[in-house]
């Protein structure tokens, strides 16, 4: 017998489990289970190129790198030309701006400089800072 090889046996018993009711409830369990599995792959890949995908993305991403929340606190109110980044207002709420204007303020206090910045084009976003930053 080789060390992983099966006997006759063996081979015998297999054949005759799978040849039996539970064995061909077995079977047809684990067929369904990788077309299922296959099912959900392609399901996940296709949500997550969608805008709702997106922004869950983005949500969990900012959860785990920062321990941040990612509560959107309007729609986008830009045109679908226009590259959109959500960006932090507070730890909890985020807000739509224009990734080149989003990108404009980079560095130690971009959050101050963003709020700031948002807050002199008629934002208003400074209700949402009354505790912290």
């Amino acid at each position: 017998m080789k060390k992983y090889g099966l006997t006759q046996k063996q081979k015998d018993y297999r054949k005759r489990y799978y040849q039996s009711p539970h064995g061909k409830i077995v079977l047809m369990r684990n067929q369904l289970k990788t077309s299922y599995k296959g099912y959900c792959k392609r399901y996940a890949k296709n949500y997550y190129h969608t805008p709702t995908g997106k922004m869950v993305i983005r949500g969990v991403r900012a959860r785990r790198k920062r321990n941040l929340s990612f509560i959107p606190i309007m729609d986008n109110p830009f045109p679908k030309e226009i590259k959109v980044d959500y960006h932090h207002i507070n730890d909890i709420f985020v807000i739509p701006t224009p990734m080149k204007l989003h990108r404009k303020t980079l560095g130690k206090k971009h959050r101050n400089k963003s709020n700031q910045l948002l807050n002199r084009l008629g934002f208003n976003i400074n209700i949402f800072n009354q505790g912290g930053e």
